[in-house]
């Protein structure tokens, strides 16, 4: 009775942090948690600000320059009277076109930073829409046959309850028992490969903890109709044993 007892509250204990840990993920929250992440893409964006700065530079006009002397200065002078004292301004003046020059080479220098950076975006984005929909299929594909060793085990009780009485051979129930054995199977390599997408998913959003998450984003409405029809196909087919 005791040991029954500390089962009971080991197993509500340690239920509901599972339950708790798993979190959900659309795509688009993918995308931005892998767009954030990525460091490579914020030197990017660093790049275009230098661009552009380097473009408002160079089409600035060169400050002028002022120079200062004195002549004439000698020991036992009076320095107002005596010394001569100028100031010269020198601007410097573009006639040869090297100013527009430069802002061409700056303007180009910024298309550049920004294709790059655009380019490095687009392939993050990609790269995430790959991993997540192969992940979400999976994900769908363990579901699915999760569900269909649940109904299926409502068949083999069946056939357990009419081998009992012997409404049907031993051959046939074994018939179907393998066939609940292969669906547990299909359904455990499911549950693997679906590990394995998920993780493969989280690594592209740069993430490091690779807990499990509930990928939320909806199935398209064909594969969602070819699932079904794959389970009621495996029912049928265990059905008419």
């Amino acid at each position: 009775m005791g040991l029954c007892v500390l089962l009971f509250l080991f197993l509500g204990l340690a239920g509901p942090p599972r339950c708790l840990a798993q979190s959900k993920l659309g795509l688009q929250d993918a995308i931005d948690k892998a767009l954030e992440s990525r460091t490579s893409l914020k030197a990017d964006a660093e790049r275009i600000s230098t661009a552009r700065g380097l473009k408002q530079q160079a089409g600035l006009i060169p400050n002028p320059e002022f120079q200062f002397s004195n002549e004439n200065l000698r020991p036992g002078q009076t320095y107002t009277q005596d010394v001569d004292t100028l100031a010269y301004v020198t601007q410097p003046l573009d006639i040869l076109g090297k100013r527009k020059q430069r802002i061409a080479a700056a303007a180009s220098g910024v298309n550049r930073s920004q294709a790059e950076y655009e380019m490095a975006r687009l392939e993050i984005i990609q790269r995430v829409k790959l991993a997540y929909w192969a992940a979400r299929g999976a994900q769908e594909t363990r579901d699915l046959l999760k569900a269909s060793v649940k109904a299926f085990q409502e068949i083999v009780d069946y056939h357990s309850s009419r081998l009992s009485v012997g409404a049907i051979s031993e051959q046939d129930f074994l018939r179907v028992r393998l066939e609940a054995e292969r669906l547990q199977i299909g359904a455990n390599l499911a549950a693997i490969e679906a590990t394995r997408a998920r993780v493969q998913l989280l690594k592209v959003m740069g993430q490091t903890d690779f807990s499990e998450v509930m990928l939320t984003e909806p199935m398209d409405a064909t594969s969602g109709r070819d699932g079904c029809g794959h389970s009621r196909g495996l029912l049928q087919r265990a059905s008419g044993i």
